[in-house]
């Protein structure tokens, strides 16, 4: 913002932007742009992506469609990553434009995660294990411990080659969890994505494929594995779980469940096998 700028018009645009953050709704954690590789690499140069002359930068929330419109241009075709919670923190507001569009007036380079260097995807899985508690559906889950201190989270781990999705939640749960038992798949819950930074300092983009599962026996007893930082593992009402999770990408499956099935007294149906 030009210094120069009155204390009125300073104010002004303050409360536009207050009603365009309000405009937008509930953001998702991931937001993408189509454009030319000339394009990205041009932005890159410049530290921001902006769509100049006063235009604004248009932004989808499904990547597959982004995609398309990618390829309905003339030259080569790339879609642009934007992590929306770095993009608020460095100060870019966001509203909701036509046909499910978003709006932006610039977005910092910060936040274009898949313009950085090292940046990857990374593809792993994990879950709830299920059973039926005395008050209804309870949820397993394992407590790690975070520099920020102890956190409720899924047993979850990258998947390893030739592995499918349910293959790694399955073995993430017994090793991480440290029990032994027949696992299988009572539902599969979809994919969440988000970002993360390696030790290393290089940003990741984690695509994790979450499933709800049985075990026979059920497990009362655990060996939490203290070496990859888990602390407890604990069953919980799954009332209690979305209380205890605060990872941002877990919460709307997690108030999924409870809408399912906190107050039933019955656990969900299983998955035919063909």
């Amino acid at each position: 913002m030009d210094s120069r700028t009155p204390a009125k018009k300073r104010k002004g645009s303050a409360n536009r932007r207050s009603k365009k953050r309000r405009g937008a709704g509930r953001l998702p954690d991931l937001l993408f742009h189509a454009c030319t590789l000339k394009y990205a690499r041009q932005a890159k140069l410049r530290g921001e992506l902006n769509a100049g002359k006063g235009n604004s930068v248009f932004l989808c929330a499904d990547e597959s469609r982004t995609w398309r419109i990618a390829h309905r241009l003339r030259h080569e075709p790339t879609v642009i990553v934007v992590d929306v919670r770095r993009a608020i923190r460095d100060g870019v507001v966001f509203s909701m434009g036509k046909n499910g569009l978003y709006l932006a007036d610039a977005l910092p380079f910060s936040c274009l995660i898949s313009m950085h260097d090292g940046f990857a995807e990374q593809h792993s899985a994990g879950g709830f294990l299920v059973r039926q508690g005395e008050q209804g559906m309870e949820l397993c889950l394992v407590a790690c411990r975070r520099r920020s201190g102890k956190s409720w989270e899924i047993a979850k781990g990258k998947m390893e080659a030739g592995e499918t999705p349910a293959g790694t939640a399955i073995r993430e749960l017994q090793e991480e969890m440290g029990f032994s038992a027949d696992i299988k798949v009572v539902e599969a819950l979809g994919m969440v994505r988000y970002v993360f930074t390696t030790p290393k300092k290089e940003i990741r983009l984690k695509a994790m494929h979450l499933f709800l599962l049985e075990a026979t026996p059920c497990p009362e007893s655990f060996a939490p594995a203290n070496d990859e930082g888990i602390v407890e593992v604990a069953w919980l009402p799954v009332s209690e779980a979305r209380a205890r999770v605060f990872h941002s990408s877990l919460r709307p499956v997690l108030k999924d469940l409870d809408r399912r099935f906190g107050t039933r007294n019955k656990p969900p149906r299983k998955q035919s096998r063909r």
